[in-house]
């Protein structure tokens, strides 16, 4: 058994490729995107991560929010290409989604 790797990335350095790449491994998590999600196009990045700490049920309200910036753009097709989606037809898309 290997030990866990954590894999990031900037923007413009391949990121996507990557993700794209590892998301194919059936053991493999790849979240890309997840923080322009989770802060509805980072317009919410207070509300996102919060100072101090926040318990479990906290945490799954950010990732679970249907975002109202990315439900639009993903209910029009305008989400840009690196976001995964993972519902089509969807009008309120919870943030792990996207």
């Amino acid at each position: 058994m290997t030990s866990p790797v954590f894999v990031v990335g900037t923007g413009r350095c391949g990121s996507t490729m990557i993700s794209d790449m590892l998301r194919k491994h059936p053991t493999v998590l790849s979240l890309s995107e997840l923080f322009a999600a989770v802060t509805d196009l980072m317009t919410l990045v207070p509300q996102a991560f919060p100072t101090g700490v926040i318990d479990a049920s906290h945490f799954w309200r950010i990732l679970s929010t249907p975002y109202p910036k990315t439900s639009l753009m993903k209910r029009y097709g305008l989400l840009p290409t690196n976001h995964i989606t993972f519902f089509r037809g969807e009008m309120s898309i919870p943030a792990l989604m996207i």
